[in-house]
Order: structure tokens, then sequence, then C-alpha cells
């Protein structure tokens, strides 16, 4: 703005430095920043007012609307009377007021903390377009509101979106183009010395940012679309999951179910092909999950379940991980949904043998029936404090567990799942990132089995 006093905004600059691609250029990526801004705010608003409401829901005629859209809606509709001001400084105001490292989450915590100054690109703008009273600044927002909700509702992935908007556009908006107008319009790079040293490093560590930053952002919001929206990811994204699956789930739920409560039900159980399975909690599965809540499945429709290859272990999980269902069966189909639809969304790091092999040994390492036993907490059709059973849990694996709960024929709260954590080895218990979303009643039955 020293070099030419009409300079009033960003694409001022980029013109004055490289003509009319100049503008053009800077004016795309400043408001696909300003954008993705405004998407970020109303994923922000549904994820934190679906974690402080969880299960609401609006009915709007014979529409039921629920979970995070309902409040992404909620919150736009809040939002868009104040596109309506016609001078938003002197109608609202604005006030200024006052594992130790995880080297996979490096590129997006750069991306987010580049998102920071997105900002600063619209200073120049803002400050002129609000001391004019004939501002567009009104009739843009509430033009454009409607389309900021719609891609709010389709990529609620809040980190993702905001590392994709600091590694793409603050970068670019920020660091890589500021260098290059200064350099232009100072003509400052016949003198080769300190400075342009500077900004040559400057430019060359937000190349990388934005290349690796870009890359991982896409990548993860690619992915969990593909989670999200799993027609869509069969038909157009199937060759995604390759490229997800190294890093596609942050931990493992291991979950175990209690017989008694699977059979004491409206719909009953059938035993076994081999009998009457042991009074001892059965193995579910193996779940890989993100800490958001969300999860992974049928990841590898190439990798099918294969018994030839757990040939070794059939033994020991007709015992452990038997299948209750109706009508009897010796338990090949319930492994082999286990597998495709959970077990291959971790075959990077445990291939179809190690996956059962690894969830064996889990059963073994957290003996659940001899926890509760110990503190006098038995299947003898009781009830039991959930307090009690979740502290006896803890106390015999060292973690935190999630009880589930279900329904007997008499409508009877019981012990029906136990949840814990497993890191992304597949080999050590952790404290649960998030856990799933349900209710037990304060007292709760253990029935026999």
């Amino acid at each position: 703005m020293e070099v030419n006093p009409l300079i009033k905004t960003y694409p001022d600059i980029g013109e004055c430095a490289f003509g009319h691609k100049g503008r053009a250029i800077v004016s795309i990526f400043m408001y696909f920043e300003l954008y993705l801004i405004v998407v970020e705010f109303l994923i922000l608003e549904g994820d934190n007012l679906d974690n402080i409401f969880p299960n609401m829901e609006f009915k709007v005629g014979g529409l039921r609307i629920g979970g995070k859209q309902a409040f992404v809606l909620l919150a736009s509709v809040i939002v868009l009377p104040t596109t309506w001001f016609k001078n938003l400084v002197d109608a609202m105001g604005f006030h200024e007021r006052g594992e130790l490292l995880n080297w996979k989450g490096l590129p997006c915590a750069i991306s987010m903390i580049a998102f920071s100054y997105s900002v600063h690109v619209v200073f120049p703008t803002l400050c002129n377009s609000m001391e004019d009273n004939k501002s567009q600044f009104p009739k843009n927002s509430a033009r454009d509101q409607h389309r900021t909700v719609i891609v709010a509702l389709t990529i609620p992935f809040f980190d993702y979106v905001m590392a994709f908007a600091g590694s793409f556009l603050s970068v670019t908006m920020s660091m890589l183009l500021p260098c290059l107008f200064y350099l232009k319009i100072k003509k400052t790079t016949q003198n080769f010395g300190f400075e342009q040293i500077i900004i040559i490093g400057i430019l060359v560590a937000a190349s990388f940012i934005a290349t690796v930053g870009t890359f991982t952002s896409v990548k993860q919001i690619l992915c969990h679309i593909s989670t999200k929206f799993s027609l869509i990811s069969h038909l157009v994204l199937q060759n995604l999951a390759v490229l997800c699956v190294s890093q596609d789930y942050d931990f493992f739920y291991f979950v175990q179910q209690w017989p008694g409560s699977y059979c004491d039900t409206d719909s009953g159980c059938c035993y076994p092909t081999t009998g009457k399975p042991a009074a001892d909690f059965s193995i579910h599965g193996l779940w890989p999950n993100y800490k958001n809540g969300s999860y992974p499945q049928n990841c590898d429709p190439n990798n099918p379940f294969n018994e030839s290859e757990i040939s070794n272990l059939l033994s020991s999980m007709r015992i452990n991980w038997p299948s209750l269902s109706c009508p009897s069966n010796d338990g090949e189909s319930f492994w082999s949904h286990e597998w495709d639809k959970h077990g291959t969304c971790s075959e990077s790091v445990l291939d179809q043998h190690s996956y059962f092999e690894t969830v064996l040994n889990l059963k073994q390492q957290t003996k659940l029936i001899q926890s509760l036993k110990n503190a006098g907490i038995n299947p003898d059709g009781g009830s039991y404090s959930l307090e009690n059973i979740r502290d006896a849990v803890k106390e015999g694996t060292g973690y935190t567990p999630w009880i589930q709960c279900n329904e007997d024929s008499s409508g009877n709260s019981q012990l029906d799942q136990v949840y814990l954590c497993v890191d992304i080895s597949g080999s050590n218990l952790i404290e649960c990132p998030v856990f799933p979303t349900g209710k037990c009643g304060s007292q709760i039955q253990f029935p026999t089995f």
C-alpha cells in the first residue's frame, strides 16, 4: 500500500504485482478460503451442540432431522439475520477479548496453525467495505448462506476441513503469494541478499506445508466420506480403500458379550452346533474406530474371510467366540461378518490370521468374569450397581470400560456387553478416547447362563 495509495484490498496487491492474472488468482483463493471458514463455523457448531445435547431431533412437517445436521441448520438460521445488516460495525460491533508428539498428526497440526492466519488477507477489504454504507457484504453473505449449509451438512469433518483450508488456502494466501508479490513489486530479485534468503526460505517451507498438508487433509476427508456414504464409496471411491487403510482408524473397541443377556430377550438364542458355551463372556469383535466416534467398515471387498488361514485357531475360537444366533451354526458366518466389516479396516497392521489371534489373546488378557467375581458380582440373576460393575472391570484390567445394556423379556435392564479400548497395534489396552452412546440404569441385572 506504500507503493500505491489506491491499493485497498488483497486483490489490488495481486493486480499491482502481476496484472489481471494476479487479481484473478488472489480472488479465487481468498473467496474460496472465506467460504470454507463459514462452512467450518457451521460444522463446529453442529459438533459442539450435538455433544452437549445428544440424541436431539427436530420435526418439520413430516421430515425428521436429528443429530449434527439439525444443529447445523439451526446455527445457520440463527446466523442468517446478521447478514441483513447494512453496516456491521454500527449494528453489532467488534470487541477484543482477552502422547507427547504424534508425527502422523503433524501435517494437519501445522495446517490448522496456518488456518489461524487466514483472516489477515481480508483486513484491507473488511475495513474499507464496512466504512462504505454501500457495501455489498450483506447481499453476498445472504446469497451464499445456503451454499455453506449444504457443504457443512455434506462434509461434517471439522478438523480435516480446517486443515485443508489452512494448508491449501491460508498458506497460499498468507505466505506464498505475499512473498511473490513483494519480490515482484519491490523488484529486489536483482540484488540477492539476506532479505531474499529469508523470503526464499519462507517460500520453500510454505510450499512443503501446502503440499503435504493438502495431501493429508484431502486424503482424510475422502476416507471419511467413503465411510459415511458407503454406497457412494462402493460405486465411486472403491479404489480409495488402499490409500485409506494405512491410517484409517485411531484405536480399537474390543467388545465382549454376556451370553445370558443375549439369550434372555424376546428373540432368544440358539446354541452352536458344538453345544452350549461355557458361562463366560464371549467375544463379539475387535472394531477399528475414529476418535470422533465414527468408524470405518467393509474396507477391502477383495480380501474376504478365509477359514483355511486360521485353521490352527478354530478350536479356540469355537470356545471363546461362539455364535448364539439362530439357526444353530458353527460360527463361521459370524467370524466372516466380523472380518469383512471390521477386520479388513486394520489389515495393514493385522492380516487375517493376526487379527483373530490378537482377539483371542485379548480375551485371555482381560478375564472379565474373573474380575467381576472377585468383586462379588456373580451371574446369578441378581441386580448390581452399574458403578460397581464398571469399577470391578477397571480394577481387573486397569482401564475404564463402557458398559452396554439390553432389556430382558420383562423390560429389565441387564448387563449385555463390555467395551474396552485397544491401541492401533491391537496389543495394548488404553483409556478410551471416546465412548459409544447409550444408557444403562443405575442398577442392572446379571442374568444366569
